[in-house]
């Protein structure tokens, strides 16, 4: 009975916030664009891939999750559904995770992994050489849109308006990804390899496909002296992402459980 009404209420809202035409042109843009882009650009490998088909797909994806994850979770409070989903027989942790699967990890992932679906079709036998690279590198991206997602839902908790969540979801988005960028400029430009660590970090998905590339490229060093190695990615960088992710939803679950009024 308890799995049934998780479910159901899984469904309803899912249904919503995926709900046409918005969702639908959403995917068919990032699809074909990914498709238009790999034809494009030359690829070599299944982390290149990636590159090209999900850069420009992470930031639509972040656009999407901050109209329809972090305004749609403020209009559910001031439409008043939010009151007649606490009335179903599930707790508010069940409740929280259910509207975080439906507002955030379902998006997030039918927006990454449709368009990197249609580019491996597309360069199958590149894909099929190496599918583990693919799947590291389309982690890395997903994770960060699971990290915005999330960022947007505790900004619309608190902001208790679905204008102002927008605005402030889009302010957050583009601060931190400009934050990881510039520190990666900056240690480019003054020669301090700790900014440029801290940006990767920040930037899962760059981090994630450098240590790709740096694996590759040592493979390649091997045999021929004259290649030049990328920089060698840290295990920490790789964690600092994940990390913020599970901060935010433990965040994002605790007010839930402790601090919602509605």
């Amino acid at each position: 009975m308890r799995l049934r009404s998780y479910t159901s209420l899984l469904s309803i809202d899912a249904a919503d916030s995926l709900r046409p035409p918005g969702f639908d042109l959403m995917l068919i843009l990032v699809a074909a664009l990914s498709a238009v882009l790999t034809v494009l650009q030359p690829v070599t490998d299944p982390a290149s891939l990636t590159v090209i088909a999900l850069d420009p797909t992470l930031a639509a994806t972040a656009l999407f999750l901050a109209f329809r994850a972090g305004a749609g979770l403020t209009s559910l409070a001031e439409s008043g559904i939010l009151q007649v989903y606490l009335a179903y027989p599930v707790s508010r942790a069940g409740l929280a995770l259910t509207l975080w699967a439906s507002r955030i990890l379902a998006p997030a992932l039918i927006l990454v992994l449709a368009p990197v679906t249609v580019a491996a079709v597309i360069h199958y036998p590149i894909v099929a050489a190496n599918p583990a690279r693919l799947a590291a590198a389309v982690a890395g991206y997903l994770l960060q849109a699971l990290l915005y997602g999330t960022g947007f839902a505790l900004i619309a908790l608190k902001s208790r308006n679905s204008g102002m969540a927008s605005l402030l979801s889009l302010a957050f988005y583009f601060t931190y990804t400009a934050t990881g960028i510039i520190l990666i400029v900056l240690s480019a430009s003054l020669g301090k390899e700790t900014l440029g660590e801290i940006g990767y970090a920040l930037l899962l998905y760059r981090a994630v496909t450098n240590y790709l590339h740096s694996k590759a490229a040592a493979t390649l060093n091997a045999s021929t002296p004259t290649v030049t190695l990328l920089g060698e990615t840290q295990p920490w960088q790789l964690a600092v992402v994940p990390a913020l992710l599970a901060a935010m939803l433990a965040a994002y679950i605790l007010y839930y459980t402790r601090r919602l009024e509605v």
